[in-house]
């Protein structure tokens, strides 16, 4: 990511169709700074705003697809599983496939799950409906999985972009995202997770 000065960090706004829809060109954009970037898909190119206050202005930076973009979905959260063990949701979050641009996504999370025994830990990312609302019914996209005791684990899976949501494939438009948090093994056994989300790059 850019960095702000002197420490702080600029905002990457995703992938968009071209100059004329980059934040703040056709409308005034919230949160907008100079120093924030963001992914032309007609040019192949990442820009660089130079000056926030509608219109915007933006300068060319080298080609190249959305870096570093992250929507994260999860907090830190300790899993322990009961004598009936159960899904628990963890996260939640939106997400636009449509911004992906030529980049690829992933799902990511940090694992330590602590086994007495055998066990598998499990953090789980399910579709469930469109920003706009209503919920739909879940649909799972993919399972990060570990079966190995200790940690922290980092864990991904590449995911591609279609028209629906299904398996190791997000939607290409605005949805709704949950992550929930499963372990097989003895009552007692733990998980807990750094964090998760999606990520860009």
């Amino acid at each position: 990511m850019a960095t702000k000065s002197p420490t702080q960090f600029h905002n990457h706004w995703g992938a968009y169709a071209n100059q004329a829809a980059l934040p703040g060109v056709g409308a005034a954009q919230d949160g907008l700074e100079a120093g924030d970037q963001a992914y032309s898909i007609a040019d192949g190119q990442t820009f660089t705003c130079t000056n926030p206050s509608f219109p915007a202005a933006w300068a060319g930076g080298g080609g190249g697809a959305p870096s570093g973009w992250q929507a994260d979905f999860v907090d830190s959260y300790l899993y322990t599983t009961a004598v009936v063990a159960i899904e628990e949701v963890i996260g939640q979050g939106g997400f636009d496939g449509s911004r992906v641009g030529t980049g690829g996504v992933y799902f990511f999370g940090m694992m330590t799950p602590v086994f007495a025994g055998v066990g598998l830990a499990e953090m789980r990312l399910y579709d469930i409906g469109p920003i706009a609302g209503p919920p739909t019914p879940l649909v799972l996209i993919t399972s990060l999985q570990t079966a190995v005791s200790g940690g922290p684990q980092y864990e991904e899976q590449a995911l591609a972009v279609g028209a629906t949501p299904g398996p190791n494939q997000i939607a290409d438009t605005r949805r709704m995202y949950e992550v929930r948090a499963f372990v097989t093994g003895a009552p007692g056994d733990t998980l807990f997770i750094g964090g998760g989300g999606m990520d860009v790059r």
